[in-house]
């Protein structure tokens, strides 16, 4: 029992300090920097989450050169090479980068903070101003209702009131989004300026794309009497892993299924455990030939039904932008009688490797 509590202490520890490292690392990618000069500096800029990029850039001129952190206050803006664009801007005080999402008679920026995306309206070169969303419960009379604002309404339908066609438009956007903002100030634009087309900067994304992983390797699983006495099942695993990527989550993140098969032998109609999906979020590292990844969630195993606690390591190594080598250890665990987000016994681990096919 004592080994086996340092054993998932020990697999604990290094899950934890894994996924650490992995989300803390950089992601550079090329950009440029427009000082308050108004020169342009090429290089790479860290490409982490909005909130992060909100208040800071992280620039160097190229992957040998020193890393140079500039606030909102230090430069103009920044941009990544057809991607993102960010402008600095004063909000309620304090300076931020917002994001630019679309340039024509009509402006709108994004900023994320921890509550989530502020969206912000600028016309004919006057001031920002935010469209603020709020929604929640509210109590009357001691009676609960959803209140949602609608002040972006209000302000949306005064600066476009020069084209009254897109009154029913803005009245149906019942709380802010990046796809309905940009939408409606680009057919604004279009409807008030004929000889100018807007500038979309946001980075067009599909809403999925699934890449495919074929997968053969060994596996050890164990079974645990009542008694304490494990009985070990050496077993082949084979299997095909979808991984299906939602850029406008995350560029980074995936959610990773599929169908994983076992040749196991029991000697018991009752426990089979050899058919098993995965249902578990996996972030993968997106540069450099070697590519780590980590894993967490459950596998649901079909005979007998249950959820296991998993997680996998690995690596992907890249032969060519389509394909890459993978290699997975997966590790399950059964949970907690009491809390059943912590492990408690060892079900099964498993070595495999085979080929990753990037669409």
């Amino acid at each position: 029992m004592k080994n086996t509590l340092t054993l998932r202490t020990f697999i604990s520890l290094v899950i934890f300090l894994t996924a650490g490292t992995l989300f803390a690392q950089t992601n550079f990618k090329s950009g440029y920097v427009i000082k308050l000069s108004g020169d342009t500096i090429f290089g790479e800029i860290d490409y982490r989450n909005d909130v992060r990029m909100a208040k800071k850039c992280s620039f160097r001129s190229n992957a040998n050169a020193p890393v140079i952190d500039y606030k909102p206050e230090d430069i103009f803006g920044y941009r990544f090479t057809d991607s993102k664009y960010f402008v600095s801007e004063v909000v309620n005080g304090q300076r931020y980068f917002l994001e630019f999402l679309i340039k024509g008679k009509i402006n709108i920026y994004d900023l994320k903070d921890d509550n989530g995306y502020r969206f912000f309206l600028e016309k004919d070169s006057s001031d920002i101003m935010e469209m603020p969303y709020e929604e929640g419960i509210r109590y009357q009379e001691n009676k609960a209702y959803m209140y949602e604002s609608t002040k972006h309404i209000g302000i949306l339908s005064y600066a476009m009131q020069d084209v009254p066609e897109l009154r029913s438009r803005i009245e149906k956007i019942k709380k802010p989004e990046h796809k309905s903002l940009i939408k409606l100030a680009e057919d604004y634009h279009n409807a008030v300026c004929t000889d100018e087309k807007c500038i979309i900067y946001e980075k067009k994304m599909p809403a999925f794309t699934v890449n495919l992983e074929a997968v053969a390797g060994d596996a050890m699983y164990y079974y645990h009497y009542y008694s304490n006495n494990i009985l070990k099942q050496p077993a082949f695993t084979t299997g095909l892993l979808a991984h299906i990527w939602m850029p406008m989550t995350s560029e980074n993140l995936f959610f990773r299924t599929g169908f994983i098969y076992s040749n196991l032998n029991f000697n018991d109609k009752y426990l089979n455990f050899s058919y098993k999906i995965p249902l578990q979020i996996e972030y993968v590292y997106p540069k450099y030939i070697i590519r780590p990844k980590l894993a967490i969630g459950t596998n649901i195993y079909v005979v007998p039904f249950y959820g296991s606690i998993a997680c996998m390591g690995g690596v992907n190594i890249e032969i060519n932008k389509m394909l890459s080598w993978s290699i997975n250890y997966d590790i399950d665990f059964s949970h907690s009688k009491y809390f059943p987000l912590i492990p408690s016994k060892l079900l099964s681990q498993a070595l495999s490797t085979g080929l990753y096919i990037k669409f």
